[in-house]
């Protein structure tokens, strides 16, 4: 095989690769499971939160509770984009 084969046949690989990690479901969960995230290779999110109890723990600190759920969403994010680099980075 050339190279411009050989590379073709990498990028099909990558691509196919790629596809089949859309697909891909990732579930977290923060706070002892009050803050659940389902977050998909193509990075949907769905996020599933127990306001009532985290409002109560939290002596009903609203600020507190939004920066709980933006840390939550973004460490899950950045664990999909990690499984991503490892999945598709391996050729």
């Amino acid at each position: 095989m050339n190279n411009f084969q050989q590379m073709l046949n990498q990028a099909r690989m990558v691509q196919q690769k790629h596809e089949n990690f859309k697909k891909e479901v990732f579930e977290f969960s923060n706070q002892g499971d009050l803050i659940k995230i389902t977050v998909s290779g193509a990075y949907k999110v769905t996020l599933d939160v127990n306001f009532k109890t985290l409002l109560e723990q939290l002596d009903h600190d609203y600020e507190m509770l939004n920066d709980l759920v933006q840390v939550a969403i973004n460490e899950a994010i950045t664990e999909v984009k990690k499984k991503e680099s490892k999945i598709i980075g391996t050729v």
